[in-house]
């Protein structure tokens, strides 16, 4: 791949501290921040995560506290189509219309 400017970036590894492997890449001088953060979850409750986490942590935790799982878009579409079936049982007939 080519490089668009001449000059290489310095950057190091450092460790996650929510999964405590070495695969965060960051510039030389920056400091991994320990911090952790509440946040609300698809389901409603709290969860407290690291604020600065590598890219697999990030994607893990947006899998498991922050996407539906399958049971909840099931729940939802049998929901909908409850709802469909309600609002045509409501709706008057043709024959009654006229």
């Amino acid at each position: 791949m080519r490089r668009i400017n001449n000059k290489p970036v310095d950057s190091k590894v450092c460790e996650c501290p929510q999964c405590n492997k070495r695969r965060m890449t960051r510039p030389i001088d920056y400091v991994v921040s320990t911090e952790k953060r509440e946040y609300k979850t698809v389901r409603g409750d709290t969860v407290s995560l690291f604020v600065d986490t590598c890219d697999a942590c990030v994607a893990r935790n947006r899998r498991d506290h922050f996407e539906p799982t399958p049971a909840d878009l099931k729940k939802l579409m049998q929901a909908i189509k409850e709802n469909k079936q309600e609002t045509e049982a409501d709706k008057p007939s043709l024959e009654e219309l006229l």
